[in-house]
């Protein structure tokens, strides 16, 4: 209690806030292909999610570039204020869904278009708000709750998505009010110098700013390493959730275990209710063991861990196997995840925060291109090329980040 209590009030605003955004936007974006499935085709149900995708990344580029430039406090209220027009709309014509189909699509490309717009806000205020002799125990919370968030959301939302609607949307609309009224709280620095300039510049030059600030990202070659390298592990973590969860549904022969008897299906439910309890109880524990070991080594040890965990769950479908191989990639995943941002916080230190987290923001999205990619090897080659392809995704992403150690040092997280 006394670190939290030590924290920057922005800091402590912004746990608040990303902790309602998050537990409600997980009560119904985790089932909207489900939703969209009721009112559309299977066929286009797949095209108009990949329109949303496209848009968030999208807005995820322009809520970099503007966000020095119009404000924090601005975009994030401007963020929330379509949110909460979209879902109130959202709200309206679901009822209304054979007239007015093709406009709960539109409300939901701005939805998600909001959503974009302030992802790289809440990452910059983090960065910009907490300290070299925080940051660790920062990102250790932030991790915690977003599990927590994630974890309570997604179970609401699995048990009154489909009879109660109107819940769901009436808790995005009340959390959309309380980030704009807990927004009127941040005590944010802007930099007027830079929006004071863009206003003299000519208007039609916007588009080529916004190429020319992110040329300056891409130019970062320490932090394009660090993207790619965040890319391919985020890649072998959603194989959990592709390759992973197909070859349990397929290969997991019925065991009985006292008198219940489990199937593939239901196995893979039990990993992630064993990962979701050590990560939501242990976070805390784990890091506070390992409090004098440097971040970069943390992250490693904790790469290390997450890869031999992840490997173990295809080599054979014994359950003491299973169980152990989650144990030991929950271990390392509370390892890698806040040292790694950690990380990155040193990267973009003293830089244009907002659009090296835009960049940052769109690996994930990246990402679950790599999870497809397991399903596809998968269905080609034998079980031997996913365990090579998965130690691949490791070692590659492991090597990246040994090179950026190398060229800017230890961070002393301990001082």
């Amino acid at each position: 209690m006394k670190q939290i209590r030590a924290l920057s009030r922005n800091v402590k605003i912004m746990f608040i806030i990303t902790f309602f955004q998050r537990l409600t936007n997980a009560m119904f974006y985790p089932f909207l292909a489900i939703f969209l499935s009721n009112y559309f085709s299977i066929k286009h149900t797949g095209l108009i999610l990949l329109c949303v995708s496209l848009f968030s990344m999208i807005s995820t580029l322009l809520g970099g570039h503007y966000t020095n430039i119009v404000g924090k406090r601005r975009i994030l209220m401007l963020a929330e204020l379509l949110k909460l027009m979209s879902i109130s709309i959202l709200l309206i014509t679901t009822n209304m869904y054979q007239t007015f189909a093709w406009l709960i699509v539109l409300v939901l490309v701005v939805n998600n278009f909001s959503i974009g717009l302030s992802s790289p806000v809440n990452q910059t205020i983090m960065i910009e708000y907490s300290t070299d002799e925080n940051r660790r125990f920062v990102y250790t919370l932030n991790y915690w709750i977003f599990n927590v968030s994630i974890g309570c959301g997604t179970i609401l939302g699995a048990t009154i998505i489909e009879t109660h609607k109107l819940i769901v949307f009436s808790c995005l609309i009340v959390s959309s009010l309380m980030t704009i009224t807990l927004s009127g709280f941040l005590d944010l620095k802007e930099n007027n110098d830079v929006a004071s300039s863009y206003k003299s510049d000519n208007e039609s030059r916007a588009l080529k700013e916004i190429f020319l600030g992110y040329s300056s990202v891409l130019k970062d070659n320490t932090f394009i390493k660090f993207v790619i390298a965040g890319l391919l592990f985020i890649g072998l973590e959603l194989q959990f959730t592709n390759y992973i969860s197909i070859h349990l549904r397929n290969t997991f022969d019925p065991q009985i275990i006292g008198e219940i008897s489990i199937n593939g299906v239901q196995i893979l439910g039990i990993l992630r209710v064993i990962n979701t309890i050590i990560i939501v109880l242990c976070s805390t524990i784990i890091l506070k063991i390992f409090k004098n070991v440097s971040n970069n080594s943390l992250l490693i040890y904790g790469m290390i861990l997450f890869t031999i965990g992840i490997t173990s769950l295809v080599f054979k479908t014994y359950i003491w196997l299973l169980v152990l191989g989650t144990i030991l990639f929950s271990i390392g995943e509370i390892m890698y995840g806040p040292a790694s941002q950690v990380l990155l916080s040193k990267l973009v230190e003293g830089k244009n925060v907002s659009r090296y987290m835009a960049v940052e923001d769109l690996v994930v999205k990246g990402a679950t291109l790599l999870g497809s990619l397991g399903i596809l090897i998968g269905a080609v080659f034998q079980k031997s090329i996913i365990i090579i392809f998965f130690l691949l995704l490791g070692v590659i992403s492991m090597y990246l980040y040994k090179n950026i150690f190398h060229k800017i040092g230890p961070i002393d997280v301990n001082k």
